[in-house]
């Protein structure tokens, strides 16, 4: 059985980059951390996207390549949109680092 992403998992890898894609271009992205002017971190709730949010977009406008990608040092993988509610893993790689 291939792997799949599961739609109550954030978009999201702390440290790299995570996004949901259509047909290539960003239309959610994990939100980058904000500082105020003495470089501490600001805690401002912002929102991480799941996958059910990406299904919801998707759902919306199915007739494209939607993809979630997660590239983080050690680990990149990238679930494609297969059908409803399915995002199966249709590449992996050894990340960045």
């Amino acid at each position: 059985m291939p792997a799949v992403f599961d739609l109550n998992d954030c978009i999201a890898v702390g440290f790299g980059f995570a996004a949901c894609t259509k047909d290539g271009a960003i239309v959610l992205e994990e939100p980058r951390p904000s500082y105020d002017d003495n470089g501490e971190m600001l805690d401002d709730d912002q929102h991480y996207p799941t996958g059910a949010d990406a299904e919801k977009l998707a759902v919306a406008d199915p007739d494209h390549d939607w993809r979630i990608m997660l590239e983080s040092p050690l680990l990149g993988r990238t679930f494609q949109r297969q059908g409803a509610g399915n995002w199966v893993l249709v590449e992996q790689n050894a990340g960045f680092a």
